[in-house]
């Protein structure tokens, strides 16, 4: 992907593909501190302090509402006036407006799971939150993944 982005954009930017290197590689810390905040301790079998709860709040709230624009885009998107098949840009717009689906699943699974805190079922819920999870990391994967390839 980064390399057909670069490839867009090095005749309006010298060296794009360095930049893009350099951003993804800069992103890296913090990708890895906002999964560490978005995984409660307590989820892992540690100690709950409580610590990044709120941070951790405000995180999977942002999210689920990033998702929710999402899909509304991919909904509301206007279409060409040419008749409906199943195409490119299509396969496109299902798969991700499934993910918003599959994220507001998401959402309303994980504030159940934190509620069932104490209970023996809780970490049934949490591995299908899990699952559900990376049901959409693999939908939003294949509404990209239609549009390059």
């Amino acid at each position: 992907v980064m390399a057909l982005y670069a490839s867009i954009l090095s005749p309006l930017v010298p060296g794009a593909a360095g930049h893009l290197l350099a951003a993804s590689l800069m992103n890296v810390p913090a990708a890895l501190m906002i999964a560490r905040l978005m995984v409660p301790r307590d989820f892992e079998g540690g100690p709950d302090t409580a610590r990044y709860r709120r941070t951790h709040a405000y995180l999977a709230y942002a999210t689920a509402g990033v998702f929710a624009v999402n899909g509304l885009v991919a909904l509301l998107a206007p279409s060409a006036r040419t008749p409906r098949r199943l195409d490119r840009v299509m396969a496109h717009r299902i798969a991700l407006f499934t993910a918003a689906l599959a994220m507001a699943g998401q959402a309303a699974l994980g504030i159940y799971t934190r509620e069932r805190e104490g209970y023996l079922d809780q970490d049934r819920y949490a591995r299908a939150h899990l699952v559900i999870g990376y049901g959409t990391l693999a939908l939003v994967g294949a509404g990209v993944a239609v549009l390059v390839i």
